[in-house]
């Protein structure tokens, strides 16, 4: 319809370009952008990974509730911005350039989570850190990285003390932890008026412990307990079914009740005292879980999740994706190698797709560079890195480059007939019948990643970005690299009927 109302659209969609022509330049400018990115990858080094890739700690923080006065979210909690609460995070590795430790959070990033307002406010983050690539161990890490945090934010979060109680400390659990064998649980534990049934947790543990100052909520000891089973410490804990009790209540400043004294009640149907060994039970279930119990009331909870990747995990995950990318690449190959009955194809394809990814990830390197610049800030370009969402943007644009490859060899496999070789007016007509439609579909993709990196917020940015370059470098290295370069001149023989036919007409133009 356009070609039809305006003609100077069907001339720019349907041209007549020597491509063969300027294919040197062509395919000499891709050489030398994929220098640079390879650069520019070199230079960053690991800090292009995100924690997931890297090693690191991730930190999930909701704000307090709102005073009057201060901006609130639907849910009552304050607000802050995401570029507030990351240039805070960041500040605390500024302010300690020598600790090996600190100084990684000028590295950190920060993500709303859930519903944010118009202007990016939220009231419940996501603050990535990666973890020195000088320390292996994270369980030295994490608890340095969340108090820096805590601390940077402790006027903006409802702060939980930790809790002192009666046999903190103690070498021995024996004292606090009880078989529930009877019917209720007082009589487990031997205490009169608490008549509930001990039900499904016939078999399991109850742990009980007194005087515990600050008091505590059930609710709030819960979340704690739950928290660390996610972590690795405690992660052979994971999925066990408990509950808590609350005993000597008492109310608390927040209009909550506390207890000082509860009874947790832990089972695990692979592990009950009915069945197993008093030792295999003691050790397995009771010893573990009184101490899970003794960390969760002794640590303060400011935090809603801490989650930490060991540095080891991601190497090797790395690895496994870098191996998992390689193979695909092989077996695209191969793929179009039996699609189009010849190597110089399938090559030609994968090495266009190569030159995708590596411009891709040197968009990425570049990233940070060009969101310390005025002009980025003003684009939203941030300090982009190698996560899930970006790994998601990388395959997008594989497959996308693939099919816009495909569709213009096909073209040109279609164009040449039976003939086993393409001719240079075979190579420059394909791809000049082909360009409407990769223009089309690229502009068509180009506006959708701008809409994703505008819109999407800080989550999708990343993939946005990656998909907005993915598209542009596709439709450039389908037409200037995979289709250009599937043309042999030794192979054609006009070409080589016309160099004779110039050879001899030089040779008849000289003087006798």
């Amino acid at each position: 319809m356009l070609a039809i109302v305006f003609p100077g659209v069907a001339r720019t969609l349907l041209p007549s370009i020597d491509w063969i022509k300027i294919r040197r330049v062509l395919v000499g400018g891709a050489f030398i952008l994929s220098i640079v990115c390879l650069g520019g990858i070199v230079y960053r080094g690991s800090d292009i990974f995100e924690t997931e890739f890297r090693g690191g700690v991730s930190i999930n923080m909701t704000t307090r509730m709102a005073k009057q006065g201060e901006a609130a979210s639907a849910t009552g909690h304050l607000l802050l911005s995401r570029a507030e609460v990351e240039k805070r995070v960041q500040d605390i590795g500024e302010q300690n350039p020598n600790d090996p430790i600190l100084r990684e959070l000028t590295a950190s990033t920060a993500l709303t989570v859930g519903d944010q307002t118009e202007d990016f406010r939220a009231s419940t983050f996501q603050i990535k850190i990666p973890n020195p690539t000088t320390i292996d161990d994270e369980t030295k890490i994490t608890p340095v990285v969340t108090n820096a945090v805590v601390k940077a934010f402790l006027d903006e979060m409802d702060a939980r003390l930790p809790s002192k109680f009666k046999g903190d400390g103690d070498a021995s659990h024996a004292k606090h932890t009880f078989q529930l064998e009877r019917d209720t649980i007082g009589a487990s534990i031997g205490r009169a008026g608490v008549d509930r049934p001990v039900g499904n947790y016939r078999g399991g543990v109850a742990l009980v412990i007194d005087e515990i100052d600050p008091p505590v909520t059930t609710d709030d000891l819960k979340q704690r307990m739950a928290r660390l089973r996610n972590q690795p410490d405690f992660s052979a804990q994971a999925g066990r079914e408990s509950d808590v009790i609350g005993l000597d209540p008492v109310k608390l400043a927040s209009g909550e009740t506390g207890f000082r004294t509860v009874i947790v009640l832990v089972s695990d149907p692979s592990i009950s005292s009915l069945k197993s060994a008093f030792e295999a039970w003691d050790a397995s279930l009771a010893a573990s879980e009184w101490k899970l119990l003794a960390t969760a009331i002794g640590q303060g909870t400011t935090l809603d999740q801490v989650s930490s990747f060991s540095p080891t995990v991601a190497r090797s995950l790395v690895a496994n994706a870098t191996v998992a990318v390689a193979f695909s690449l092989l077996l695209m190959l191969g793929y179009i190698w039996v699609r189009f009955g010849s190597f110089r194809f399938s090559f030609c394809t994968v090495l266009a797709l190569v030159f995708n990814m590596i411009v891709c990830l040197g968009a990425l390197a570049f990233s940070g560079m060009i969101s310390h610049t005025s002009w980025g800030a003003a684009l939203s370009i941030s300090d982009f890195r190698i996560d899930l969402n970006v790994v998601a943007g990388l395959l997008t644009v594989l497959g996308y480059g693939l099919n816009d490859t495909v569709v213009i060899l096909d073209r040109v496999r279609e164009n040449r007939g039976k003939a086993h070789y393409a001719t240079r007016n075979v190579v420059n007509t394909s791809i000049n019948q082909s360009f409407g439609r990769t223009v089309l579909t690229g502009g068509n993709s180009v506006a959708t990643a701008l809409i994703l990196f505008g819109l999407g917020g800080a989550g999708l940015r990343p993939f946005g970005y990656v998909y907005f370059v993915g598209v542009l470098v596709s439709t450039f290295s389908s037409v200037a690299i995979a289709a250009t370069l599937v043309y042999v001149r030794s192979e054609d023989p006009t070409a080589q009927e016309k160099s004779e036919s110039d050879s001899r007409a030089n040779s008849n133009a000289l003087p006798a």
